[in-house]
């Protein structure tokens, strides 16, 4: 295990856990190699950490711990990309802006997901174009909507 110093503290890095974006991540286009970090402290909220940038950190979470009933839409070609072969393959992310000194604003962004393959360790952040989705939900207002979708679901079921 190699040890690297990163945004969020020293890490020791096991390869098969590197996760590689061929063609980076919007804004970070010529960074490709990133781990997915859980830090005790910050969990539910997950970091991806750049192993090609000691600078970069970004703030990404289960989308479904904010919003129920999200929806991801993978097309043919990521699928085709990042060899995804089942469900049991993914492991999908959304990114979070977290505004200094002010959690409660958090948002995020349901349009652009990250999907990764954990069996080989693809990839990418697919932009979900007409799915109804912003890139700035507040997560406040999500998660509040998903527990009343939860109340309804329990009210109807019982």
């Amino acid at each position: 295990m190699e040890k690297v110093m990163t945004k969020i503290g020293e890490l020791e890095i096991d390869e098969e856990k590197v996760v590689r974006f061929e063609k980076g991540i919007p804004g970070f286009e010529s960074l490709r190699d990133f781990i997915v970090v859980e830090k005790e402290e910050s969990y539910p909220i997950l970091w991806l950490v750049s192993l090609d940038s000691p600078n970069v950190a970004i703030p990404v979470i289960d989308p479904w711990l904010i919003r129920v009933d999200y929806t991801v839409d993978i097309d043919e070609e990521t699928v085709k990309e990042l060899e995804i072969e089942g469900m049991e393959d993914l492991r999908i992310l959304a990114v979070l802006v977290i505004p200094v000194g002010n959690p409660k604003d958090m948002t995020i962004n349901l349009m652009a997901p990250i999907v990764i393959n954990k069996r080989t360790g693809k990839g990418k952040q697919i932009i979900m174009e007409n799915s109804g989705y912003g890139i700035r939900h507040k997560v406040v207002d999500e998660i509040e909507r998903s527990k009343k979708i939860m109340k309804d679901m329990s009210e109807n079921t019982g």
